[in-house]
C-alpha cells in the first residue's frame, strides 16, 4: 500500500493532501506556485486545465497509509475552509482509522473555526467528530485574523505565525501582551513562528521588531510551561533569533525535536 508523503516542513514529518485547491488566493501562498508549476507531474495532463481555486478531491489517496509515529500535515496544497462537511467527515474518518499517527490541520482563514461555533453553534456536525489524534491549527498573520480568534470557541490546538509578514501594532500585539501579563489560560497549545517559505529578507523594520516582541512573549510563555514553541528555520533571518530546529536536521533529529513539540 502507498504510503503519505515526506516533506521538508520544520513541524510536520508528512504531507497529506486528499483534497487539493483553494479559493482563498493569500497572498503569500506557496501551494499556489506550486501547483502552478507542478500540477501536470502531479496529477497528470489533465490537470493542466484545472485551475488552483477548483477544489478537487483525490479518492485514491484515502487508501494511503499513515506511518505509524508520523505528524501528518493535512493539506500543504489546500485549505480545509472551503472543503464541504462530508469532504471535511471524511478527512476526519481516515485520521480516526489511521490511530498510529498524529495528524495536524491547518487553516489560513479563522472563519472556518468563527462560522462553526457561532453561526451554527451546537448544532455544528464538526465539532464532535474531531478525532483524539488531530491538532487543530489556525494560522494568524494580521490584526484581522486576531479579531476572529479571539471571538471564536471552538477548539484550537496550535496557532501558526508564518509567514509573520503584517504589522501587528493593534489588537494582535495588546492580546499578547495580555497574555504575558495576566493568569489568563493560553487558549492554545502550541504555536510555530516564523518567517515566509521560502524566506525573504524584504521586511519592513517594524515587522521585525513586533516578531521580535511576539517572539519575547511566546518564549516566556513556553518557559513558563503554558505552551510549547517552535520556532522555524527561517526566522533565524531576523536578528537575535535562533531556530529551535536545527538547518538541515536529518530526520531521527527532526522526529526527536517534534515528539518532543507535541506532547
Amino acid at each position: 500500500m502507498k504510503t503519505l508523503s515526506k516533506t521538508k516542513i520544520d513541524w510536520a514529518t508528512h504531507v497529506w493532501n486528499p483534497i487539493t485547491g483553494c479559493k482563498h488566493r493569500h497572498a503569500f501562498c506557496y501551494a499556489e506556485k506550486l501547483f502552478n508549476a507542478r500540477r501536470t507531474q502531479w496529477y497528470g495532463p489533465g490537470a493542466k486545465r484545472v485551475p488552483w481555486d477548483y477544489i478537487w478531491e483525490h479518492p485514491e489517496r484515502y487508501l494511503m497509509c499513515s506511518p505509524s509515529g508520523a505528524f501528518v500535515f493535512i493539506n500543504s496544497m489546500g485549505d480545509p475552509f472551503f472543503w464541504g462537511t462530508e469532504q471535511i467527515l471524511r478527512v476526519f474518518r481516515y485520521v480516526q482509522a489511521n490511530s498510529q499517527a498524529k495528524f495536524l490541520l491547518l487553516t489560513h482563514n479563522p472563519l472556518f473555526f468563527y462560522d462553526n461555533t457561532h453561526h451554527l453553534g451546537s448544532t455544528s456536525p464538526l465539532l464532535d467528530k474531531i478525532p483524539p489524534n488531530i491538532r487543530m491549527g489556525l494560522s494568524l498573520t494580521n490584526d484581522i485574523d486576531f479579531n476572529y480568534f479571539i471571538h471564536q470557541e471552538a477548539p484550537i490546538d496550535f496557532v501558526s505565525m508564518e509567514p509573520f509578514m503584517l504589522p501587528w501594532d493593534g489588537q494582535g500585539m495588546d492580546y499578547f501582551r495580555y497574555l504575558h501579563r495576566n493568569d489568563f489560560p493560553v487558549p492554545f497549545h502550541y504555536a510555530i513562528i516564523g518567517g515566509q517559505t521560502p524566506f525573504t529578507t524584504q521586511y519592513h523594520a517594524q515587522w521585525e521588531e513586533d516578531f521580535l516582541q511576539a517572539y519575547e512573549i511566546l518564549y516566556d510563555l513556553d518557559a513558563k510551561g503554558e505552551i510549547n514553541l517552535l520556532v522555524k528555520d527561517n526566522a533565524a533571518g531576523f536578528d537575535g533569533i535562533e531556530a529551535t530546529v536545527p538547518p538541515n536536521s536529518s530526520s531521527s533529529q527532526k522526529k526527536t525535536i517534534l515528539e518532543g513539540f507535541w506532547d
